[in-house]
């Protein structure tokens, strides 16, 4: 069997607050609740992925999420160049 993609996940949380801005919240599939983990917020889903793949990029542990965010990259460019779906 091969390596198992790693996928972004949203929520749309809407805490009881006034700003917006943390309506969304994107995390990877492997998200384990652990806030040394990279999550992405913001008041829209699509932004809260960026936010995710931002931070991830950022993120200077042991270098695995920037190997995940370089891996969604490759496969959402590949997708877009046959006209796929990633």
């Amino acid at each position: 069997m091969g390596k198992t993609r790693t996928r972004i996940e949203t929520t749309f949380v809407c805490p009881p607050i006034p700003s917006r801005e943390h309506d969304w919240c994107a995390t990877f599939s492997f998200f384990d609740g652990d806030d040394e983990q990279p999550r992405g917020w913001s008041w829209n889903e699509d932004d809260a992925v960026i936010d995710l793949l931002t931070s991830a990029a950022e993120f200077d542990d042991d270098g695995s999420c920037i190997e995940e965010v370089c891996d969604l990259a490759f496969d959402g460019w590949k997708a877009s160049t046959k006209g796929e779906k990633t």
